[in-house]
């Protein structure tokens, strides 16, 4: 499981903020629960991968962030619960970037619910995706 430093921004406020060190990808998720997306950046330079049994991991942060946070946010605790694991699940910007001299692409890059029209060759609008 990785495990990374994070700046945390009490309730979003990011002129008060707490430096993690040592943060689990499931405890990330829940301080983004709680802090929300925006009052929770990783410092990517400290990430390292260390095993975790999942039930442990869960109970330990149930233990900080209280039953009711981790179970609203990571979900049931269970005998055969799997948290996540890599920082992708929780940070979506870790996506490779294009270098500096390639060009990006212009516009959004993900249509997930999005429904495009063209026209047909009689005129009228399909509907593409």
């Amino acid at each position: 499981m990785q495990h990374c430093s994070v700046l945390v921004a009490r309730s979003g406020d990011l002129s008060n903020t707490v430096l993690r060190e040592n943060v689990s990808v499931p405890e990330i998720g829940v301080l983004i629960g709680i802090h929300g997306i925006d009052g929770v950046a990783r410092v990517q330079e400290s990430t390292s991968e260390l095993p975790v049994n999942h039930l442990a991991e869960f109970d330990r942060i149930a233990n900080i962030y209280g039953n009711e946070a981790t179970t609203a946010i990571l979900g049931q605790r269970g005998f055969n619960i799997t948290l996540p694991t890599r920082l992708t699940a929780v940070f979506s910007d870790i996506v490779e970037e294009p270098e500096a001299d390639e060009e990006k692409p212009a516009g959004p890059t993900k249509r997930t619910g999005l429904k495009l029209a063209s026209k047909g060759d009689d005129g009228g609008e399909l509907p593409i995706g």
